[in-house]
């Protein structure tokens, strides 16, 4: 089946007009070692989801954070970390049928985490 239409002047599917990224880290002395706190974000401005820019992914800002210590002379770091602290849902995929669309959120949820890092000599 061949179908046709016109395009012009929308939008590409998936390309945002204006995507930033910010991340600022704080290092310090403590307790023997060394403390690392991080926050990040971005914001993503919007992109269309099909050529015919009817359904669109609105702005969206995601948060990030963690804590890392590194003990002087010691063979491993711990990281505490948490990532989309907003909890924002992001479109990643969507597609559409006859029977109606499937929307995938492709990003993770709110998820906390924390990270051992062994280094082997």
């Amino acid at each position: 089946m061949i179908t046709s239409g016109d395009a012009a002047g929308n939008h590409l599917p998936f390309a945002s007009t204006f995507s930033g990224n910010l991340s600022l880290t704080y290092t310090t002395a403590l307790a023997g070692g060394d403390l690392a706190l991080n926050v990040n974000g971005s914001h993503n401005s919007g992109y269309w989801l099909e050529p015919d820019n009817i359904l669109k992914q609105p702005d969206y800002d995601l948060l990030g954070a963690s804590i890392r210590w590194a003990p002087s002379n010691a063979r491993y770091t711990l990281r505490l970390w948490a990532t989309n602290l907003l909890n924002k849902a992001v479109i990643g995929f969507i597609a559409s049928s006859a029977l109606g669309s499937e929307t995938d959120y492709s990003n993770q949820p709110r998820t906390f985490g924390g990270t051992l890092t062994i280094k082997f000599r």
